[in-house]
């Protein structure tokens, strides 16, 4: 069994998914395609250092989120994400494919979809694809819907930037001390490093 590493209590993340999910309502979107990284983090919680590849979260208008990736980030699903829903991709598939099958399989043949379209992961040929493949849906550029959403920090997003806080001061502070002549840029680095952990 995975041990899970939520940075946040459930109630967060289902605070910020129904925060989302009210504008979607409210400008009378089906769902958001999330390819932002920060996104797909902030809304489920799923976190992985492997974004080089396709991946994305349907965050439907109402119900829980669906994540597609590659089925070698099952283990940083189970430990991270916070919801179940997920729809994993073999290296021998054609990703977009599986994602607007999923797509398709959870909206319909005519979705009127949110995305975010200045998302990095998301190439022309992906996004020409999905559209290819999904003809009947509509979609419209959303790309900073979550973003202006991340702005405004949580009092549990707060706690934490305090702590980082603290630990950049340590770090400072450690660099300050260890700063002299003859000591190398090696042990003020072992310094600073240990100030912050």
């Amino acid at each position: 069994m995975v041990e899970t590493n939520h940075w946040f209590q459930p109630a967060e993340f289902h605070a910020r998914l129904a925060r989302v999910q009210q504008a979607l309502r409210a400008k009378g979107y089906d769902a958001l395609l999330a390819f932002m990284p920060e996104s797909v983090t902030w809304i489920t919680g799923y976190f992985t250092r492997g974004y080089g590849t396709f991946q994305l979260a349907i965050v439907p208008a109402s119900g829980d989120p669906t994540v597609i990736c590659r089925d070698v980030e099952a283990y940083y699903l189970d430990s991270t994400c916070l919801f179940p829903d997920r729809v994993l991709w073999a290296d021998s598939d054609a990703p977009v494919v599986v994602a607007a099958d999923s797509i398709r399989a959870r909206l319909g043949a005519a979705p009127k979809l949110a995305v975010e379209l200045a998302a990095w992961p998301l190439s022309v040929a992906r996004y020409e694809g999905l559209r290819a493949a999904l003809p009947g849906a509509a979609w419209h550029d959303e790309s900073r819907l979550v973003t202006e959403m991340r702005f405004i920090k949580s009092p549990a997003e707060v706690a934490y930037q305090r702590r980082a806080a603290r630990a950049a001061e340590a770090g400072m502070q450690a660099a300050i001390d260890t700063a002299k002549a003859g000591n190398s840029e090696r042990e003020m680095a072992a310094e600073i490093c240990a100030a912050m952990i």
